[in-house]
């Protein structure tokens, strides 16, 4: 089996495709992904690594190295306009990817839908392109290549309660790297857009002192420190606040109340500058 996988942008394989394309790798099947941009208009996530200038080369060598652990044999990006595949000429589009089509003659094709996942125009644009393409490719030859559209469930998965139980199973003093900090980052924007889970994720920043979580108030927030350090108090019945532990960057507070849907049972203040990514179950309001 021959397996095409044309998308956008580096990265739609695997969050659209990469699970199918690691399986049939696996049993033998030859496959290739092609991606009609090279994702140059993307966020920059590690300043040290790239910059706008180089984003592209480095998006394309991380699409080679993602499909490499997938598997996946061949590897080829066009040079359309990220962020602006919607306005191209589509006959070209349409061309480029036949010519792929003859050239690597698949049995199956892989592609978004025509609401692009989640309604991004790249997205969409690719999906009616490659839909074009397959229909001219197997009007030309009496073995039809079969198109498959990607498709996302909408979840009711909340990861503020899976992370909290999950937590649950380890110490009060669990910490997680850096690493791991960006990849759960990434992973719950990309989680949250897709509609994978249902939480409101943000990122905020809180001054030495500023009272982060409140003894008695209800728990619908989880949160992890991505710089600085909180203290953790507990207030006595004459109103001291007794001191129970001090937390750093990797470490979560907030799992227990949302785990057994208590309230908070301590203050968390901000001990210094303090970074933290939380999950909570709906944007707030004021």
């Amino acid at each position: 089996m021959r397996i095409l996988a044309a998308f956008a942008h580096p990265d739609d394989e695997c969050f659209c495709s990469g699970g199918t394309l690691a399986r049939y790798t696996a049993s033998g099947a030859e496959a290739m992904v092609i991606s009609a941009t090279k994702g140059d208009a993307g966020q920059i996530h590690d300043s040290y690594r790239t910059t706008r200038q180089t984003l592209g080369h480095t998006r394309e060598e991380e699409l080679k190295a993602a499909c490499a652990a997938l598997g996946v044999q061949h590897v080829r990006c066009l040079d359309y306009p990220d962020g602006g595949l919607s306005k191209v000429d589509m006959e070209k589009l349409v061309k480029d990817l036949l010519a792929v089509l003859h050239d690597f003659q698949p049995d199956v094709v892989l592609t978004f839908g025509h609401d692009g996942g989640y309604g991004h125009p790249d997205h969409v644009a690719i999906s009616y392109a490659t839909e074009e393409a397959v229909r001219r490719f197997n009007s030309e030859r009496p073995q039809t290549a079969r198109l498959y559209f990607a498709f996302f469930p909408q979840k009711e998965m909340l990861l503020v309660e899976e992370l909290s139980n999950w937590l649950m199973t380890k110490d009060l003093q669990y910490r997680e790297s850096m690493d791991f900090l960006k990849a759960l980052s990434i992973f719950a924007e990309e989680s949250t857009m897709l509609r994978y889970s249902n939480d409101f994720v943000d990122t905020n920043w809180y001054p030495p002192g500023f009272c982060i979580v409140e003894q008695g108030e209800q728990s619908n927030k989880l949160y992890v420190i991505l710089s600085g350090t909180v203290d953790v108090m507990r207030e006595a019945d004459a109103g001291e606040l007794q001191p129970i532990a001090r937390l750093g960057v990797g470490q979560f507070f907030g799992e227990t109340g949302i785990a057994h849907k208590q309230v908070r049972n301590a203050y968390v203040i901000a001990q210094e500058a303090t970074t933290c990514l939380e999950f909570a179950y709906q944007e707030p309001t004021l």
